[in-house]
């Protein structure tokens, strides 16, 4: 019982902490830092966001300018919240009819009157 809960704290911990590679804005200061938390919450990989973070990207050049990234991103179709509601409840629906209809075929299987009445020969 110890082991499990230990396990499961341990893999609780696993998943709420940021994976080692993940981009790290302590470690820079000044510019950089500035630069690194417009890159950080980027929907974009790890190796991406620290590409973007060379300094060699930019050029060498010292702007006061501030600099400005543009993604393209896919569009993603925008989710109303009768549409989800509508999926879900006809998840639930299906789920649910999926449960029934499995309880009732091993229900009528399992007993053994049902089965003797098909085997007998003479009705």
């Amino acid at each position: 019982m110890r082991k499990t809960l230990l396990l499961a704290v341990a893999l609780a911990l696993l998943l709420i902490l940021p994976p080692v590679y993940a981009l790290n804005c302590t470690k820079f200061k000044g510019d950089e830092k500035s630069l690194c938390r417009t890159i950080n919450p980027l929907p974009i990989a790890e190796s991406d966001k620290k590409k973007m973070m060379k300094s060699d990207l930019y050029g060498s050049t010292k702007n006061d300018e501030p600099i400005e990234l543009s993604l393209v991103l896919e569009k993603q179709e925008q989710l109303t919240t009768s549409e989800i509601y509508e999926n879900n409840i006809g998840f639930i629906v299906k789920f649910g009819l999926f449960i029934l209809l499995n309880y009732a075929i091993f229900s009528f299987l399992t007993k053994p009157s049902k089965i003797i009445k098909w085997l007998r020969a003479d009705y």
